[in-house]
């Protein structure tokens, strides 16, 4: 065993999870999940928007869709929902995209059964900053495991 490329391993793997631990908190400051107001309707908290944001929606129900805040009061079942709500800037699936845009909205949904829709809502600098944390964190954590996983097979260097 080489104990100094053990400890180097170790190392990089300690930095590699805090980094994922940071991204992780990150993350859960612009993710949001609906609460129930009632006969199946679900709705977001208010998001305040801005022209530079994304706003990216998981696994929502075909009954769903973004309004402006002062139409929310106007939606009252999934027909009114469909006349108020803004349509999607992309759409792949089991993903809606909102982008360009500037104000107050909430995100609604009718289903009669369990609702697994989570948003998240952010700027693309944001965004992209978290991602080179994951991915960042990721890559350490395998060299990390690599790295330790030579210094257990290594022979420890013989001194002169």
């Amino acid at each position: 065993m080489n104990k100094l490329v053990l400890v180097i391993g170790v190392i990089l793997l300690i930095i590699s999870f805090s980094i994922y631990g940071v991204g992780s908190m990150e993350k859960s400051n612009i993710s949001y999940n609906l609460k129930q107001n009632g006969n199946g309707e679900y709705s977001s908290p208010v998001l305040n928007v801005k022209s530079n944001y994304l706003i990216t929606v998981k696994n929502p129900m075909a009954s769903s869709g973004l309004v402006s805040y002062k139409n929310v009061s106007k939606v009252t079942n999934s027909t009114t929902l469909s006349k108020y709500s803004i349509p999607t800037t992309t759409s792949f699936g089991i993903i809606k995209e909102y982008n360009n845009l500037s104000g107050k909205y909430v995100f609604i949904e009718f289903t009669n059964g369990h609702e697994y829709t989570t948003l998240t809502s952010a700027s693309y600098s944001y965004l992209e900053y978290l991602g080179y944390m994951t991915y960042a964190s990721a890559t350490g954590i395998i060299i990390g495991i690599l790295i330790v996983i030579a210094g257990i097979l290594l022979k420890p260097a013989k001194k002169k």
